[in-house]
């Protein structure tokens, strides 16, 4: 079995020397990855009328070859009852972890 604690102090040192957006968002997908194993997992970026844009990725190459990053892809992708979902659980998250100011998130 997974200790817990342990786990999660590795993942806050990670998270804790990513000096940048980018580290921050490679952090990310390759924790959630190894604690997920799903074979692909990609930050996603949405703009104001919900078009996106692929900021992070990582796949099991045993499993596909095809990477998504940096490819843009139109609202019309995404259907208005998962944009709807996405747009209020995300912001309840946002809310949740980033009580405030975030410094590597400030811009």
């Amino acid at each position: 079995m997974m200790d817990v604690f342990s786990v999660m102090a590795q993942i806050n040192e990670q998270f804790g020397a990513a000096n940048d957006m980018e580290t921050f968002m490679k952090v990310t997908v390759g924790v959630i990855k190894d604690l997920t194993q799903f074979h692909r997992v990609l930050v996603y970026q949405f703009d104001e009328a919900w078009n996106g844009k692929v900021l992070a990725e990582l796949v099991d190459w045993t499993q596909t070859h095809d990477l998504y990053k940096g490819l843009h892809f139109p609202a019309t992708d995404i259907p208005a009852q998962v944009r709807k979902i996405l747009g209020v659980r995300f912001r309840t998250l946002l809310i949740l972890i980033f009580k405030g100011p975030c410094s590597i998130c400030a811009e």
